[in-house]
């Protein structure tokens, strides 16, 4: 039997149910319990009709008839509930304990050991502690750019800043495009990174956004987001949730103190990858033809509040002696516990950070961990 067409009137409806249940909180099991009453409500009403039929009986259905765009696989990570440490997904694990070495390279014999957390809970049933959904950001672009007009959407601002409609720097500053890191950021063959690209060719910006957020009510636990956008798009279109690419969401019920590089680690690999460019498909016009498309892409910014900061770009905290994001101006302490001395605001005075500072400590850093490794 031929399965007749949605209907746009049902589409609406369903996204509408959808769009309500994300605004009051329902839960994914409540959603699909609505779904299923409402279809044996018009199942009895009308009887097994074509309408009826259409009438998804579960979230997941309900989901996939609002989305055009295929989902990229979300990846279920393992991660240690003590170290942080993140693995590969963990029904493919074999692993029962964290192998983790905090300082491999430690002066100390007795501090090389591995962490060796328990990183399943106990019962017949085998359940991680802690898992780090995470989305692939290569097949979430390729999913965006399959889109019919997305490639074209991203080659609005490089056409229009060829053309001169976009105003200088020295004139009026407007969007990021209109910075200096966007017009002088990198050269490739003599052309810049960010400017007008060929119909086979697609160059992206990527902004990194994490945060943290409490996902409850009436109790302490916070959840963070991490997610990128693509500054190549028009402002209009920037920002939508449709969109924004969900990377990963980090694990409760605290916020990691430190930092979040296990984190971040699959998300390295995957930008050094779009670095050297990927190989996908574009879809030109809304009944245009498939066309091969090669896509590069860097990350040009990150965005978060201060403490975000710190733990994704691994700055010391504002109660540090070196807290500031900005430069390395000093906070002493009188004594060992006391509140930083945050007076002496002569910014003139005040040594910048900069990138070749940063590359010098990297360098002593590494230096460091050779020194310790021939020990």
């Amino acid at each position: 039997m031929q399965v007749a067409p949605v209907s746009t009137s049902l589409l609406r409806a369903v996204s509408s149910i959808l769009q309500w249940s994300t605004h009051f909180g329902v839960s994914d099991t409540g959603t699909s319990e609505l779904f299923k009453i409402l279809h044996k409500s018009f199942a009895i009403a009308d009887g097994s009709n074509d309408a009826t039929t259409s009438i998804p009986t579960s979230l997941d259905k309900a989901i996939a008839m609002v989305n055009t765009m295929k989902q990229p696989k979300v990846s279920e990570l393992l991660v240690c509930p003590e170290c942080l440490s993140v693995y590969g997904d963990w029904h493919e694990m074999q692993v029962s304990h964290c192998i983790h070495v905090a300082a491999p390279f430690h002066t100390q014999c007795s501090r090389r050991g591995t962490c060796g957390a328990t990183l399943y809970r106990s019962g017949a049933v085998r359940r991680p502690i802690l898992v780090y959904p995470y989305i692939s950001i290569v097949e979430s672009l390729k999913a965006f750019l399959a889109q019919p007009g997305f490639s074209n959407a991203c080659r609005l601002i490089a056409s229009e800043s060829s053309q001169g409609s976009i105003m200088s720097p020295s004139d009026l500053f407007c969007d990021i495009y209109n910075g200096s890191v966007w017009q002088e950021f990198v050269t490739i063959n003599g052309k810049p990174f960010l400017g007008e690209s060929s119909p086979a060719q697609l160059n992206l910006a990527l902004q990194l956004n994490v945060d943290w957020f409490q996902p409850f009510k009436h109790t302490k636990y916070s959840v963070g987001a991490i997610y990128v956008t693509i500054l190549n798009l028009p402002r209009h279109m920037r920002y939508k949730v449709v969109n924004t690419i969900l990377v990963g969401i980090i694990p409760g019920p605290r916020e990691p103190s430190l930092h979040i590089n296990s984190y971040l680690s699959p998300l390295v690999l995957e930008l050094l990858q779009l670095w050297e460019g990927i190989q996908c498909t574009q879809l030109m016009g809304p009944h245009g033809s498939v066309q091969p498309l090669t896509v590069r892409a860097a990350l040009l910014s990150v965005v978060c509040d201060i403490p975000g900061l710190v733990k994704v770009a691994g700055y010391l905290g504002h109660s540090a002696r070196l807290g500031c994001t900005k430069c390395l101006k000093p906070f002493p302490t009188a004594h060992f516990g006391e509140k930083p001395d945050f007076s002496g605001f002569n910014r003139d005075q005040w040594p910048k950070r900069d990138t070749p500072i940063h590359r010098r400590l990297a360098n002593q850093y590494i230096t460091k961990q050779i020194a310790a490794k021939s020990i």
